[in-house]
C-alpha cells in the first residue's frame, strides 16, 4: 500500500502543520484507513485549540464510519472542551456500544454522570469501569466517586429514621425504579440493624443488591444503552457468583484496608474473578 495508507504507521505529530500534511495525504487515498486519518486530523486540531475545525474533521469521518469507536471517543473529548457535555455523552455511549471495554470512555462517561448528580448511572458505569481497570489512580478516582454517590442516596435523620434521596430525571437511563433500587441497597450501609456485618461487608452486599435488583427487573426501564454498557455485564458477574471478590476489589481501589485484607485472605476467589474478567481486559 502507499506510504500514507495507514495512520498507525506514523509517529504522533509534534506540531500541527506536519500532522495536517500527513492526514491530507492519507485522506487523498481511498483506503480503509480514512477514519483513522480523520481521527488523527481532528485530534491534532483539537490539541491546537482549533475546536471547530476539529469537530468538522471528526464529523467528516463519522459520515463514512458512524460507529467507529475512536472517532466517537475523540469527538466526545473535543465536545467536552467546547462545554457540550450532553453531545459528548452521546458519543461516549456510541464509543462503548462499539467497544464495550474502552476504559477512558467508561471513566469519562461515569464521571460526567457523577458530576451531574445522576447517581444510579454513575454507580453502574463506574462499577463497569472497575471491571476493566481495577487498580491505579483512575480506579481510585472511580471507586471514590461511585461510593460517594451510592452512600449519599440514604441519610440518617434520627433514631431508626432515614431519608431516601431519589433523583428524578427525564432521561431514560435514570428511571425512578433504578434510583429506588440504589437507595434501598444503600440502606445496608447506614442501617444499625445489621450489627454482625462490618462496614465493608455491608457496602459489598449493598452494591450487589443494587445490581441484582436491577437485573431482576425490566431491563427496558433502565434504558437500552445503560443496560448494554453497564448493567448487562454487572448482572452477569453477580449471577456468576463473583460479586463478593469484585465488591471487595472495588473497596480496595478506594483505599479500604479491610478490603485489601479480605482480598489477601481469599486468593482462590480472587483468582476466579481474575479468570472470569480476563477476556474483558
Amino acid at each position: 500500500p502507499p506510504e500514507h495508507a495507514d495512520p498507525a504507521g506514523h509517529p504522533a505529530a509534534h506540531s500541527l502543520e506536519p500532522c495536517l500534511a500527513t492526514t491530507a495525504a492519507g485522506l487523498a487515498i481511498d483506503s480503509p484507513y480514512r477514519p483513522g486519518f480523520f481521527t488523527m486530523r481532528g485530534s491534532c486540531l483539537s490539541d491546537a485549540g482549533r475546536l471547530d475545525e476539529a469537530l468538522a474533521a471528526f464529523r467528516d469521518g463519522l459520515r463514512i464510519a458512524a460507529n467507529d469507536p475512536m472517532l466517537n471517543y475523540n469527538i466526545a473529548i473535543a465536545l467536552l472542551r467546547k462545554g457540550d457535555e450532553s453531545a459528548a455523552a452521546d458519543h461516549l455511549e456510541r464509543t462503548l456500544l462499539a467497544k464495550p471495554d474502552h476504559r477512558s470512555a467508561l471513566l469519562t462517561l461515569g464521571s460526567l454522570r457523577h458530576e451531574a448528580g445522576r447517581k444510579a448511572p454513575s454507580v453502574a458505569i463506574l462499577l463497569r469501569f472497575l471491571m476493566v481497570e481495577p487498580q491505579g489512580p483512575r480506579a481510585q478516582q472511580a471507586a471514590t466517586a461511585l461510593l460517594a454517590d451510592y452512600e449519599s442516596t440514604v441519610t440518617k435523620t434520627g433514631e431508626g429514621n432515614y431519608t431516601m434521596s431519589v433523583p428524578a430525571s427525564e432521561d431514560e437511563d435514570a428511571t425512578l425504579g433504578v434510583a429506588l433500587a440504589i437507595s434501598a441497597a444503600a440502606m445496608t450501609v447506614v442501617s444499625p440493624e445489621i450489627p454482625l456485618k462490618t462496614e465493608a461487608q455491608k457496602r459489598v452486599d449493598g452494591l450487589g443488591s443494587f445490581v441484582a435488583m436491577v437485573g431482576e427487573g425490566d431491563s427496558k426501564k433502565v434504558g437500552a444503552n445503560l443496560w448494554k454498557i453497564a448493567f448487562e455485564p454487572l448482572v452477569a458477574l453477580e449471577k456468576a457468583g463473583l460479586w463478593e471478590p469484585f465488591g471487595y476489589r472495588v473497596l480496595a481501589a478506594s483505599g479500604s484496608e479491610e478490603a485489601k485484607t479480605w482480598l489477601a485472605a481469599h486468593p482462590a476467589e480472587v483468582g476466579k474473578l481474575t479468570e472470569y474478567l480476563q477476556p474483558a481486559r
